[in-house]
């Protein structure tokens, strides 16, 4: 019988666990290196045997234990707590007191035991003593009556005497009471089974201990071989000496000693075991006496100990069982005794023959013998003699003698070992610090750009008198078209050389420069200025709309544009205005007018308001390209005006893409055939387009149209990011582009560097400091700190943060990190400015307007747009720039050539000029924090000397117009060469201008059911280049699933009915218009126009009047200060197109669809976190009271906050939808068996579905189908 090495050797557990909390392993953890794994496991002396004993026995002794139904709960005494990993199911821990007993009239228990046995049992990993007053609330119950006593059947045996209660045992409000259990002990994870004291039965007697200890080894030395082995077995009970002496027999299995194992005579010692001894299992029994002896004649070899059935000290009891226990006695090197080196092996030829080969003799030479053999045939390996760690078996297969030769050195093998154990780990922490300084390290980039020095295949076309010869731009042509045949028609530029290019642009950000109005939010509209303002060379058509706070100078007058939104017909009123080279293209609309200057975009991308919106919008656009002949290319920034190309179809203009901010892309969901109907109808698009052009998986995403319209018309030519670095980071982050082979790189100029290229500059090696622009610092610092009122010091180190106060923009991650700057650097300054955009910039202004509280002097924040002084620019040190996602960053450019040192976040078009600047390869607060802490760290550790030179370079820094000019013309040259080619016919012409749009009723199409598309693929030119986008975050990227869900039936429409204007009520209005103002607002509408208002109904019986009035009037009421803009008894509006277009006699806008269509699948969107009543603000500033260095960066951290108010917003609102959604079940069921009764003619509301003239029962249920919960989860993706 050999030992069981494979539990010793496989006994370590290295798999952990993640579904237990607190697993206890530590045993597992070690199995491999605990010799008890290799002994023999049937040990009759574990606790485990004893406990399961004693139950087997109690089952033979109480009915109620074996066969007992009326199992009963007395109470408990427990709490609750949530363990990690259990997904919020809380686990409930305490103790429990229930009694079993025989169920009456069924179960009939006769004899001394049959009466219910009360049982405790407790799950706490700890000891707990209960103690309680029977005479108030909260006593343990028990099933007996008071004043019994009770004593336990498992070991340590202990008795309890019920006290009286306060409950009669008999219900009747008198004696006796039921027993009481005043107090209790509870060892952990025990347990108690509690019977009369009458009732109560020892435990039979058990064996409780072995010594040496079952499947022990005796280890004996030399030759001298000892044959006696002491002794010792311990009992529970006391038992019968000469009966445990006569019930041992021992048997010896050894490898040819005749010496047969004996007790000692004379060696038998009987007595009481000193202490009680311990055991690990709650109940089991302990050792009360022992019985010793010397075995004698004890050969080596495996002996077996039998103990059959002892009697106790009575003789009235026996242990009832035979219990065998090994000893394993000899030497180290005996295979037999100890699990070590494998001392016999046997050769044998694989796969040659059945025969086994080894040395029966010992005389070296090998004999073979089939397998089945009795005879011994093994080659002897004993362990290596030091200091050697193996043998080499030595075959000579000619003569079949072998021999053994050692191999190994233990030095040079612990010095392997440590070796092995080492470099593993320093391998690691190199490849984890190479890995960090790679992707985390923070660049201090000291030269900025490297400037080009040849510019020849760029024209010096800047200023008006700039000229470029036909012959040069046949030239360049001739080397974009190539040498294949092309079309014989000359559509435009550039195959006409003659012809001026060209282009329409349509941006929601804009200037008109005579006029002197703005309306600017960031880089966009920087952009769409210096487009109008450089591209001198170029006819730019621009169409912009109205905002409500602007005063708009009279433009000529143009006709109106007719748009489709959900079937009815609506007019845009359209001035013109030309400057120079460029036409604005004017459009009035209260669609438009519901914006402002500061905030020209709609609040959200997925609701029914948007969806007007940008229809609207869209449909203006392509309205315009077809009025205006010989638009060469439309040049399409972002997504909002994606849509226009496609209502050209199925004519082709030449279009191209700039990516400005890919992350956001005009999202409605299009999960359903209501969806599909309502967005398609909204947007007046067909189904067959919206499917080949715009659905994206589940979503009709505006950005994908622009991509999937290039890629199908223009080989993926003309879409490019505005940097190098932002086209391909935009790509590798939105699956929503991935339609495209590539995207090209536009990189934005800095507006103001106009002069023409350097044909030679200088190297940046040979900059020298601008001592005079040095000398003049001082001043400048001095004035833009008394310009900020703070402490007027030369030595100060000023930071300064321009820009949208947003998350986008990081300038909560200012706020949370300057306290620790301040503290710890006493020179710091900081000036932030900028209009507050979201959340984040509205909780960093709070925190900044504490900043300025407790550090009076040395902080100044100013959240709203302000002209800034130029020596806010140079007087500055260092300029904050740590933004979470930056297409261009034009500030930092702005700011380093004015002398300001960024300090911020290297991604898109940041990093290129002199500073310290991060890596962002992780959005997490903590990594963010950490990141610029270090930075600004670096940033002040610099010397005066570096930051004057890092000047000097960052002021010849060069992003020029010039460059950017000739990199959009040939962008325009390849998006309008690619186009026409592929257009053949359908290549948009001058001709196609007069070529009306057709006019379709969307509402009477067929089948809406949206085509399920399979989830994008990334194209295979850049898939090593970029992180696959499927594990990026919803916040990087606008990839969507599949969502599918129930949903109700959307009405239908009818025909279209009148057209209606889509006019401005009022230009500027201070008050704010609700929804009983409505009448109010028709009249003054009407007093102003000169033009009836219709009846609610029209003619047809439609209630589609008045619909972007009130949809504006709902943006309103969100945006509470912002006072509707279309009611105004001062302002008449002109019309000179009324007449020619008098059918078109409403002068009401059509907002009245919110309503009609409150139940429209696209105001179903999950509401989003926006803290409109200002309790979360209130909360975060009072928390703010005690700020310090060590909260901000933690409690008082801005994201951190919001996203921990944010989860507790939408658990609320999931709770809600749950309730909302289990009303409306009932409700359901209710009606089933009751109708409504009928209603009197003319109370009944107008309907789209059915003629309410003619019908008079019960109304159709139009209540929608609850949302589920992974409906509710998955809406609130929808943003």
């Amino acid at each position: 019988m050999t030992s069981s090495t494979a539990w010793k050797r496989h006994g370590c557990y290295a798999l952990g666990s993640q579904q237990y909390f607190n697993f206890p392993l530590d045993k597992a953890l070690r199995g491999c290196h605990d010799d008890w794994n290799n002994l023999d496991h049937f040990d009759p002396t574990s606790p485990p045997r004893r406990l399961i004993s004693r139950f087997n026995h109690l089952r033979t002794i109480y009915p109620s234990l074996q066969d007992g139904f009326n199992l009963v709960q007395w109470g408990n005494k427990t709490h609750f707590i949530g363990l990690p990993g259990s997904n919020g199911t809380l686990t409930e821990l305490g103790l429990w007191y229930v009694s079993r007993a025989a169920l009456p009239s069924v179960q009939n228990f006769t004899g001394p035991h049959a009466d219910q046995v009360y049982l405790l049992y407790t799950n706490e990993n700890k000891t707990i003593d209960y103690t309680f007053d029977c005479k108030t609330d909260g006593w343990i119950t028990s099933p007996y009556v008071s004043g019994t006593t009770l004593q336990n059947l498992f070991a340590p045996f202990e008795t309890y005497v019920l006290q009286d209660s306060q409950s009669s045992f008999f219900n009747d409000s008198q004696p006796p009471y039921r027993g009481c259990l005043h107090s209790i002990t509870m060892e952990p994870l025990s347990f108690k089974a509690l019977v009369p004291q009458e009732m109560w039965v020892p435990p039979r007697p058990m064996l409780t201990r072995f010594i040496p200890g079952h499947d022990s080894r005796i280890v004996t030395h030399g030759s001298s071989n000892d044959t006696t082995i002491r002794i010792s077995l311990e009992f529970n009970v006391e038992m019968s000496c000469d009966g445990v002496t006569s019930a041992i027999s021992l048997t010896a299995s050894s490898s040819g000693d005749d010496l047969k194992p004996r007790v000692q005579d004379g060696s038998v010692t009987c007595g009481v075991v000193d202490g009680h001894g311990t055991t690990y299992l709650s109940g089991d029994v302990t050792s009360s006496w022992h019985w010793s002896a010397v075995l004698a004649d004890v050969p080596d070899g495996i002996i077996e100990v039998t103990l059959t059935r002892p009697s106790n000290a009575e003789g009235s009891d026996t242990t009832h069982a035979v219990d065998h226990l090994l000893i394993r006695k000899g030497s180290s090197d005996n295979v037999m005794i100890m699990s070590q080196w494998p001392s016999y092996v046997q050769v044998n030829v694989f796969a040659f023959d059945n025969y086994f080969y080894g040395d029966t003799d010992g005389d070296g030479v090998m004999e073979r013998l089939p397998p089945n053999t009795v005879v011994p045939n093994y080659l002897n390996m004993s362990v290596p003699p030091q200091p050697h760690l193996a043998w080499a078996l030595r075959i000579n297969d000619e003569t079949g003698q072998w021999d053994l030769e050692p191999r190994g050195h233990s030095v040079v093998g612990a010095v392997m070992f440590v070796l092995l154990l080492i470099i593993p780990l320093l391998t690691a922490i190199l490849a984890v610090l190479s890995f960090r300084w790679a992707f985390y390290g923070i660049k201090y980039n000291k030269w900025g750009v490297k400037p080009k020095e040849d510019h020849s295949h760029y024209f010096p076309i800047i200023g008006k008198d700039a000229s470029v010869s036909a012959a040069q731009l046949q030239e360049k042509l001739r080397g974009w078209m190539g040498n294949s045949s092309q079309s014989s028609q000359i559509i435009g530029w550039p195959e006409d050389p003659h012809k001026r290019r060209k282009v329409l642009i349509a941006t929601l950000e804009y200037e008109i420069i005579d006029w002197k109005l703005k309306v600017k939010i960031g880089g966009l509209g920087v952009m769409s200025s210096l487009m109008g303002k450089a591209m001198t060379d170029v006819d730019l058509i621009w169409v912009i709309p109205k905002v409500q706070d602007l005063e708009y100078p009279p433009g000529d007058p143009a006709e109106p544009i007719e748009v489709i939104i959900f079937g009815e017909s609506y007019l845009i009123e359209v001035e013109t205005h030309t400057l120079d080279n460029i036409t604005y293209v004017i459009l009035e609309s209260p669609v438009f007018r519901a914006q402002t200057k500061s905030d020209p975009y709609p609040a959200r991308m997925d609701d029914l308001s948007s969806a007007i919106f940008y229809s609207t919008w869209n449909q203006a656009i392509a309205a315009t390209i077809r009025r205006h002949p010989g638009i060469d290319i439309y040049h399409i920034n972002d997504y909002h005006g994606a849509l226009a190309p496609i209502y050209i179809l199925p004519k082709v203009i030449p279009v191209c893409l700039s990516l400005h901010n890919a992350e956001f892309q005009g999202l409605w969901p299009l999960r359903t055939k209501e969806e599909m109907k309502e967005v398609c109808s909204a947007f007046n698009i067909p189904k067959d387009r919206c499917t080949k052009y715009v659905q994206f998986g589940n979503t009709f995403n505006l950005l994908h149209a622009a991509a999937s319209f290039i890629s199908v018309h223009q080989k993926s030519i003309g879409v490019a990011g505005v940097s190098d670095k932002y086209g391909k980071r935009s790509w590798a982050r939105y699956p929503a582009l991935w339609t495209l082979k590539h995207v090209d790189s536009l990189p934005n100029p800095d507006p103001s560097d106009i002069a023409a290229l350097d044909e030679k500059p200088v190297p940046l090696a040979d900059i020298q400091v601008d001592q005079t622009a040095e000398a003049a610092r001082p001043d400048l610092k001095r004035q833009a700190q008394e310009w900020a009122q703070l402490k007027q010091d030369s030595e100060a180190d000023l930071f300064v943060f321009v820009g949208r106060w947003s998350k986008q923009k990081g300038v909560d991650l200012i706020a949370d990190v300057m306290p620790a700057v301040l503290e710890k650097c006493p020179s710091a300054q900081l000036i932030a400015v900028g209009p507050v955009i979201d959340l984040y910039g509205r909780f960093a202004a709070s925190k900044l307007a504490r900043l300025m509280e407790m550090y009076p002097g040395r902080v100044y924040s100013r959240p709203e747009f302000t002209a800034l002084p130029p020596f806010l620019f140079s007087g500055a040190d260092f300029a904050l720039i740590p933004s979470r996602d930056e297409p261009f960053g034009l500030v930092a450019v702005e700011f380093g050539r004015k002398g300001a040192l960024g300090v911020g976040s290297r991604l898109g078009g940041l990093g290129l000029m002199p500073g310290w600047w991060f890596p962002v390869e992780s959005s997490s607060t903590t990594h963010m924090l950490s990141q610029l802490t270090k930075t600004i760290k670096l940033a002040l550790a610099s010397t005066q000397e570096e930051r004057a030179i890092l000047r000097a370079r960052s002021a010849v820094q060069r992003f020029p117009v010039v460059e950017w000019r000739q990199k959009t013309e040939d962008l325009h040259r390849k998006s309008i060469v690619t186009n026409r080619q592929l257009a053949g016919d359908e290549a948009w012409k001058e001709s196609d201008c007069q070529t009306l749009s057709p006019t379709t009723n969307l509402l009477e199409a067929g089948d809406w059911t949206p085509v399920l598309q399979e989830d994008p693929v990334r194209p295979d030119w850049a898939s090593s280049a970029a992180p696959s986008a499927r594990n990026s975050s919803s916040a990087d990227g606008q990839f969507l699933p599949t969502i599918r869900h129930m949903s109700s039936h959307s009405s239908e429409r009818s025909p279209l009915s009148t057209a209606r204007f889509l006019t401005a009520d009022s230009r500027h209005s201070s008050g704010y218009h609700s929804d009983s103002d409505e009448s109010l607002g028709r009249s003054r509408s009407a007093e102003t126009s000169g033009v009836m208002t219709p009846p609610e109904v029209d003619s047809s019986g439609e209630p589609f009047g008045d619909f972007l009035a009130r949809a504006n009037r709902r943006i309103a009421r969100e945006q509470k200060n912002v006072g509707d803009p279309f009611v105004d008894s001062t302002t008449t509006l002109q019309k000179p197109f009324l007449e020619k277009h008098s059918r078109f006699s409403s002068a009401e806008s059509f907002a009245s669809i919110m309503d009609e269509k409150s139940d429209s699948p696209l105001n179903q969107a999950m509401a989003s976190f926006t803290d409109q009543d200002g309790e979360v603000s209130q909360a975060f500033i009072a928390k703010l009271q005690n700020l310090s260095v060590e909260n901000s960066k933690g409690e008082l951290s801005i994201e951190r906050f919001l996203v921990k108010k944010e989860e507790a917003f939408f658990e609320k609102v999931k709770k809600e939808k749950i309730s909302s959604a289990a009303s409306i079940l009932s409700s359901q069921r209710d009606s089933i068996w009751r109708y409504a009764p009928s209603l009197p003619y003319g109370s009944r509301p107008a309907s789209p579905m059915f003629d309410t003239a003619n019908y008079n029962g019960t109304l159709p249920n139009r209540i929608k189908p609850p949302m589920t919960a992974m409906q509710i989860r998955l809406a609130k993706e929808i943003k």
